[in-house]
């Protein structure tokens, strides 16, 4: 089936660019502070996330330990905390789209990719273990589940 096929190569492409082994929680993280202009607040973004603080928490603290996000204060008030991508997650994110574009293509002309991004030249980011309403990003208001 063509959906399953470009699901498939779709995991595949971002898999070689972005932290997959943290799960599909922080995919959705990353997405959410690639997608929000201005920078989210950390609470903010963890009530925007459609999962529970619970679950967010370690794989927010992953990726801020890994460099994949940053975390800044705003001028005037420290207690405030703006999550920001680094460069890498900008530079992986620009990589991974132009991975895709082949993809976007076959999927227009509904055509299969048989060939898979290798995982060359990019060194993994090692795995850190770490114990819809107005302004939710536009990728999430779909995903929103009435119960969250």
């Amino acid at each position: 089936m063509l959906a399953i096929t470009l699901l498939l190569r779709i995991r595949q492409h971002a898999s070689v660019y972005l932290p997959a082994a943290y799960g599909s929680i922080a995919l959705d993280i990353l997405v959410a502070v690639m997608e929000s202009e201005p920078p989210l607040t950390v609470k903010r973004l963890f009530t925007e996330v459609p999962h529970s603080p619970m679950g967010l928490r370690p794989h927010f603290n992953a990726l801020v330990a890994s460099g994949w996000i940053s975390l800044a204060a705003p001028a005037g008030d420290a207690r405030v905390k703006l999550v920001r991508p680094t460069a890498m997650l900008i530079d992986r994110f620009e990589q991974l789209s132009r991975a895709l574009e082949a993809v976007v293509i076959d999927c227009r002309q509904h055509q299969v990719i048989t060939e898979v991004a290798p995982r060359r030249h990019l060194h993994p980011v090692p795995f850190v273990s770490a114990a819809g309403s107005q302004g939710i990003p536009a990728v999430f208001q779909k995903l929103r589940h009435p119960l969250y």
